[in-house]
């Protein structure tokens, strides 16, 4: 992903995702909580996608 956004010139890539990926009823939710849920194929390409994600990003 990084290598073709340099290429093309890319300036900002904007991740989104279904609010089927959050929900802990009573809990409150930050960007260190991390689902543990990966029984269903949907639910572990949420999680892998978001890492991937987070991995390639930078704070500019």
């Amino acid at each position: 992903m990084r290598e073709i956004g340099w290429e093309a010139a890319v300036r900002r890539v904007v991740y989104v995702s279904s609010v089927a990926s959050v929900g802990c009823k009573g809990q409150r939710l930050d960007e260190s909580s991390w689902s543990r849920d990966q029984q269903t194929p949907y639910c572990r390409s949420k999680i892998l996608s978001e890492r991937a994600a987070w991995r390639n990003s930078t704070f500019d």
